[in-house]
């Protein structure tokens, strides 16, 4: 992602490609979206060049082995979706459900300092990425190098918010021996996969809400 909007803004979604000729688009999930689309959470496609674009509003969200297929009000054929695309799907941190206790939504792990539980400083959060078993966060180190964390229990990792305006959130993790040089990334490196796999079950160590860390 590398990317994080400023406050109040948290990210919970990413638009992807029209399915079919109706207006649905694949919709990248960040957070677990039935109940933000259930609560009628207000929702805003986010360009990172040109901010908050327009508001949305699902009339029909479904699951399907790919990830979610969602289709916006306002938006009835392939060509008006156009706009859309690649656009974040953003709300207001004040507008969304509370996450379940021992879970936290991905946007707020974004700038977090990740650190031992031997209170060595790790480096910043900047990225996650999905796996077929769990999520993994990427950490940025001063020197522009970074490494990857699985959210496994082995890792057990615990998300600490920033008590007031203006301190560090923390991602404490138990790091396992020798993870930083096997998972190394040398500036200018990608983990990104080019499309971006679905947020849309329950993993173990998730960060979405409804799972861990």
């Amino acid at each position: 992602m590398n990317w994080n909007p400023p406050d109040p803004w948290v990210i919970v979604g990413r638009i992807g490609r029209p399915v079919g000729l109706d207006g649905s688009v694949r919709v990248w999930a960040e957070a677990d979206l039935p109940p933000i689309l259930e609560e009628d959470v207000p929702l805003r496609a986010w360009n990172e060049r040109e901010g908050p674009l327009v508001e949305l509003r699902a009339v029909e969200a479904r699951d399907d082995p790919r990830g979610w297929v969602v289709r916006w009000e306002g938006y009835e054929t392939r060509e008006s979706t156009v706009r859309l695309r690649n656009a974040w799907i953003v709300a207001k941190r004040e507008d969304l459900p509370e996450p379940e206790d021992g879970s936290v939504y991905f946007g707020d792990l974004l700038g977090s300092q990740a650190r031992s539980r031997e209170g060595r400083r790790l480096g910043v959060v900047v990225d996650f990425v999905e796996s077929a078993a769990h999520a993994v966060v990427e950490v940025r180190k001063e020197d522009g190098s970074g490494f990857l964390i699985p959210l496994t229990e082995e890792v057990d990792a615990r998300f600490e918010r920033a008590a007031e305006k203006g301190a560090e959130s923390v991602l404490w993790v138990t790091l396992p021996e020798g993870l930083e040089e096997a998972t190394e990334i040398v500036p200018g490196d990608s983990v990104r996969p080019k499309e971006r796999r679905p947020a849309r079950r329950r993993r173990p160590g998730n960060t979405g809400r409804g799972g861990r860390a």
